[in-house]
């Protein structure tokens, strides 16, 4: 009797720890503070560690984290849904989020942000920088622009 007692117990100990061993399911993803991640692939290689110094040198400025998620659909449409931003609390940073395929892109800053951008507002850079250049299919040099007058408005 107690054999299989005993059995069980070790069965709903192996199915415990196997299912908390499991990693987060293909639709959960992580991006980091101050990270840049394309789904789509528009940018090479060069271009993404172009914009990633770039990323590095205003949180260097300024202490303020500029994260970057370029997504396809259906990422794109809800991507807080399936992306996580860690660590997201209690931080001050620069959120941007686009895709390419629907025309789409997001920029989110903190009140610490904002009130840190007095010489060029954020929604100014994005408007007269880089929208122009996403129009004509240029993300990079969109993105370049808009980044480069970010770290002079932070300075």
């Amino acid at each position: 009797m107690k054999n299989p007692v005993v059995l069980l117990l070790c069965a709903l100990l192996f199915t415990v720890t196997t299912l908390q061993a499991q990693k987060p399911a293909d639709n959960e993803h992580r991006i980091n503070l101050g990270e840049l991640v394309d789904q789509e692939g528009i940018l090479t290689a060069e271009e993404k560690d172009s914009l990633t110094l770039l990323m590095a040198e205003i949180y260097n400025v300024s202490k303020i984290p500029v994260t970057m998620m370029i997504l396809p659909l259906p990422e794109a449409a809800n991507p807080l849904k399936t992306w996580t931003v860690n660590p997201l609390n209690n931080q001050s940073g620069i959120l941007i989020m686009m895709s390419s395929t629907v025309k789409l892109i997001n920029f989110g800053a903190s009140n610490k942000v904002k009130a840190q951008m007095v010489k060029r507002p954020a929604k100014e850079i994005f408007e007269t920088l880089a929208l122009p250049e996403f129009k004509n299919g240029n993300y990079y040099k969109g993105l370049n622009a808009a980044f480069t007058a970010i770290l002079e408005s932070l300075k």
